[in-house]
């Protein structure tokens, strides 16, 4: 199953009409997927009545991996995740969860980076570096927050036997939006905070 996360790890299916990019997959690309498709068929994973060909998924992944922001960072932001259930509705619930919380951490990771980066590049005084310290510090609920925006890059599932049902997802979400509710989480974190703290978020996520 690695090689399915390996096509999707940067994905998003808002691209599927990009001609431009589908260009860029090359004839061996395309069979690689369709063998993968077939493995996992093999494995006994199927896709839900009404959900694109497992085949189709895993194209569309493939060229939103290659979509990149004007600075040349990956365009979304993805988490994956496999659950177990004692049915599909549970497992796929959990699954959702799961894959949303693998985002957020990622975003979380992401902005403790950058205001790393940011705050080593500032000269500032004392309670300016405090302030900025504990927008820093609110930053961490972003790894926690309720994700809204998300779209699947792949959705598939099995029957295991003895009652029991495999879900496995790919989601992702664009980059720009994510980083957007990130700062409203993090406002709404400082909300008993200074105005300064504001200000100082303003100036390092000015999304």
């Amino acid at each position: 199953m690695t090689a399915i996360f390996l096509l999707v790890s940067a994905a998003g299916v808002a691209v599927a009409d990009n001609s431009a990019l589908k260009k860029e997959l090359s004839a061996k690309t395309s069979k690689e997927i369709r063998k993968e498709a077939k493995k996992l068929e093999g494995d006994g994973w199927q896709i839900m009545p009404g959900k694109l060909p497992l085949e189709k998924q895993l194209e569309q992944s493939q060229i939103a991996q290659l979509r990149k922001t004007d600075d040349g960072e990956s365009y979304f932001i993805t988490g994956s995740a496999s659950v177990v259930g004692g049915n599909y509705t549970i497992a796929k619930q959990m699954a959702d969860n799961n894959a949303k919380l693998e985002i957020c951490r990622s975003l979380s990771d992401m902005l403790a980076s950058k205001m790393t980066q940011e705050l080593s590049n500032m000269d500032m005084g004392g309670n300016q570096a405090e302030a900025l310290y504990e927008v820093a510090s609110a930053a961490k609920s972003v790894s926690t927050m309720q994700l809204k925006g998300t779209e699947y890059l792949l959705e598939i599932f099995r029957d295991l036997g003895k009652g029991k049902t495999e879900v496995r997802v790919v989601m992702a979400i664009s980059r720009e939006k994510a980083l957007s509710q990130a700062k409203e989480e993090i406002k709404k974190s400082l909300k008993e905070k200074s105005s300064q703290n504001l200000k100082d978020l303003d100036a390092i996520l000015p999304y």
